[in-house]
């Protein structure tokens, strides 16, 4: 009696032998326990600190994504056996993968009876499953749930990247406008320590200093604000002829090629606005002006001892309120 009852079953799943049904449940494993690792490692790595642990969590959820309407399109296939109502399906999507611990039995359960893993029920299905052909019919049915799921959500993705820039953007703006109304307002007169200037910042600069080839050193003081940049940097040639009032040096021409590499080391979508020769405190300089890609640079070139100063703002060109407050900072350094 219950061999009878198995055979009964095992016809009414529509599986064709027991090699298919092998075939089947091992992809199920694999697929379940890939989207699962995904979904786990994806969150964990998007919950860090590091940024390029948070970068590869969302290299881990796009690739969960590529493979979510695949995995959407073989639960299909294989719930053809299991029966499990729509209303269900819809409670194991907004539940999973929370829901998977009950779906995957079910999901399952009807290829362990046919490989004879389990006891069949003692209610048996009224019906018979279509069978596990390669039909053309078959084929466009997967088709178009895989198209349907994938438009969903991709379509899902897209609706919420958008409104995740709209956000940012919107953030950034009001950011920039913080920035633009601490105009003659926020500022804190800033001295460096070995006494050779004095500027403005909107902040505590950070100080840095590096290497610059075989020429000398260069230390730089700079804060950041949203679409903005202010920096004093301090560069102390080796090459002792080249120092306020030298008379060895071509200040035009020196400033000139120190332009000329500031630009050249940019995008290389550079467009000089101004480049003019003035005296800052009775020593040579240079007042200089121009675009680099969607940036605007606003700075001074001039000598204080043996420091070359090179002083310069950098704002967001979409908000030209920026360039006063980047006014302000060239006009308050002193040196």
């Amino acid at each position: 009696m219950s061999k009878s009852k198995q055979d009964i079953y095992k016809k009414s799943t529509g599986i064709q032998d027991e090699a298919q049904a092998i075939r089947l449940l091992w992809m199920t494993r694999i697929f379940f326990a890939t989207m699962l690792f995904l979904t786990l490692l994806g969150k964990g790595l998007t919950a860090a600190t590091e940024e390029a642990l948070v970068t590869l969590g969302f290299f881990v959820v796009f690739i969960e994504a590529l493979m979510l309407p695949f995995f959407i399109v073989h639960c299909v296939r294989l719930n053809r056996i299991s029966r499990i109502s729509r209303a269900q399906l819809i409670w194991i999507v907004l539940l999973s993968p929370i829901s998977w611990i009950w779906f995957y039995p079910a999901l399952t359960e009807p290829f362990k009876i046919y490989l004879g893993n389990k006891e069949a029920p003692e209610e048996l299905p009224k019906e018979s499953a279509k069978p596990f052909t390669d039909k053309k019919k078959e084929r466009w049915h997967l088709v178009k749930v895989f198209l349907v799921s994938a438009g969903i959500i991709y379509g899902l993705i897209g609706i919420l990247i958008y409104i995740g820039f709209s956000e940012i953007e919107t953030e950034y703006q009001d950011d920039v406008t913080q920035t633009v109304e601490n105009l003659g307002v926020e500022r804190t007169e800033y001295r460096d320590q070995a006494g050779i200037f004095t500027a403005d910042f909107l902040g505590a600069p950070t100080r840095t200093k590096e290497e610059i080839g075989t020429d000398g050193t260069m230390t730089s003081f700079g804060y950041e604000a949203a679409g903005y940049y202010e920096s004093v940097n301090l560069i102390d040639y080796v090459d002792d002829r080249i120092y306020e009032g030298s008379p060895d040096y071509d200040f035009d021409l020196g400033f000139t090629a120190m332009l000329d590499g500031q630009m050249d080391a940019g995008s290389g979508n550079t467009q000089l606005i101004s480049s003019d020769s003035i005296l800052i405190f009775g020593t040579p300089g240079l007042r200089f002006r121009y675009y680099d890609d969607d940036f605007y640079y606003s700075g001074l070139l001039a000598f204080s001892g043996q420091y070359l100063i090179n002083a310069f703002v950098i704002y967001d060109r979409e908000y030209p309120d920026l360039k006063n407050v980047g006014d302000e900072f060239i006009m308050s350094i002193e040196f």
